[in-house]
């Protein structure tokens, strides 16, 4: 609120101009990169929610210096700084994440590694024969127990 611009904007288009500048802005925030489309569908869309003329809204974007035009798109300062600050804040947590993807994928390989080595028996599961078992040295009648569903 102390800006000039604001107090300018204030001054000019009294409180309506800015809500107009907060409107646009959460606008902006919605958009890729803060970036929004400059034309003239877009600023009938945003007069049409503060209920005003595209051409205040138009005005507000150009006169005041609150927001920057290049071409067929439009930002405001403002905007560049939240984008700016929350690529840092990503870029900061980056490797935290991919930390934590890293621990995930070996819990995960480490739960099917488990799965696998722990086979479920069943009634299908062939039983194998006593001889077998007498050259094991596996008596499966005392296990019977642990087959029982």
């Amino acid at each position: 609120m102390s800006q000039p611009e604001i107090s300018q904007l204030i001054d000019k288009e009294k409180m309506t101009g800015l809500g107009l500048y907060i409107v646009i802005n959460l606008y902006l925030a919605n958009c890729e990169g803060g970036w929004g489309l400059y034309a003239g569908r877009q600023f009938k869309a945003l007069a049409a929610e503060m209920r005003t003329s595209w051409k205040v809204v138009k005005r507000v974007i150009d006169d005041y210096g609150l927001f920057i035009v290049e071409g067929g798109r439009f930002t405001s300062p403002w905007m560049l700084k939240q984008f700016a600050h929350a690529g840092k804040k990503k870029d900061s947590s980056r490797t935290n994440i991919l930390t934590r993807a890293e621990d995930i994928d070996k819990d995960i390989e480490g739960k099917k590694n488990k799965e696998k080595a722990t086979g479920r028996v069943s009634d299908d599961t062939p039983v194998a024969s006593e001889e077998v078992a007498e050259e094991r040295g596996c008596n499966y009648q005392e296990y019977s127990h642990y087959f029982k569903r």
